[in-house]
């Protein structure tokens, strides 16, 4: 069980609390990310696989009945960092959300306008128990696979029209510019409001980096873009995205 006692300094009344397993920590006050993996058993043995179907199923229902989307997708991506050991960017994302973690834990969290968001162990870190996986499935895919391609027989010759000139390379469709614009809304983790940049709409993430960097003087280099819980990759197109009214791509500066 846990237990909390009041403290008073400085005129300021500080409210302790504590558990067996966190010890004690102030409630109220954000706390930074703990830089450790919490060790857990699951009750039935997880593939790799069948992790990430929980991790799939729990990101994709829990938006749906409390909390806010776009804090959801921030904490997906903050998950996601910490599974990896990357602790830093964990915690820029958290910062660039506003999200406050009492416990220093990514269990229990809240955003700036008091919202509780609860996450699954699960989504976090890997069990102890992880089973391996199973090798007979992905040898019967890779016969199947095998015997497909000879009964589909050699593949089609390329057409000459698709050929680059002078050699036997394909050509790159790329989009075409048509002179029009796109305004995106950007949370970038060093401001304390998002911000509207305006790019083509042929643009990519790389892009919206650069106009970025240039509107809020920062280092583009140092920009990590994250939209619905996924770092985004610099050759991305951004109407690709399919991003709604309202919704936001975080920018983090590392």
């Amino acid at each position: 069980m846990g237990n909390c006692l009041g403290n008073r300094r400085d005129s300021d009344s500080l409210l302790m609390c504590g558990d067996d397993e966190d010890g004690q920590f102030a409630l109220g006050q954000d706390q930074p990310l703990r830089q450790e993996q919490e060790a857990w058993l699951s009750e039935v043995a997880l593939t790799e696989g069948s992790l990430q179907g929980k991790r799939d199923t729990f990101w994709e229902t829990a938006p749906v009945y409390e909390g806010r989307r776009e804090i959801w997708d921030a904490l997906r991506a903050a998950c996601e960092a910490t599974d990896e050991g990357d602790y830093e960017l964990a915690q820029a994302i958290l910062q660039g959300a506003s999200i406050s973690l009492p416990r220093g834990r990514l269990t229990e969290c809240y955003d700036e306008l008091g919202n509780r968001y609860v996450i699954p162990k699960y989504c976090i870190s890997k069990p102890t128990n992880m089973a391996a996986a199973n090798h007979n499935d992905d040898d019967i895919e890779e016969i199947v696979d095998s015997t497909t391609k000879l009964l589909q027989g050699p593949p089609t010759p390329t057409s000459p029209s698709r050929k680059a000139s002078g050699s036997g390379e394909i050509r790159r469709r790329l989009p075409q510019d048509t002179g029009l614009t796109m305004v995106v809304k950007v949370r970038l983790s060093t401001l304390s409001k998002d911000t509207k940049v305006t790019v083509l709409e042929t643009a990519r993430v790389k892009d919206l980096k650069r106009q970025l960097a240039t509107d809020q003087s920062v280092d583009p280099r140092k920009l990590t873009m994250l939209y619905s819980g996924r770092v985004l990759n610099n050759g991305t197109l951004l109407k690709d995205l399919e991003i709604p009214k309202g919704f936001v791509i975080q920018a983090v500066v590392m």
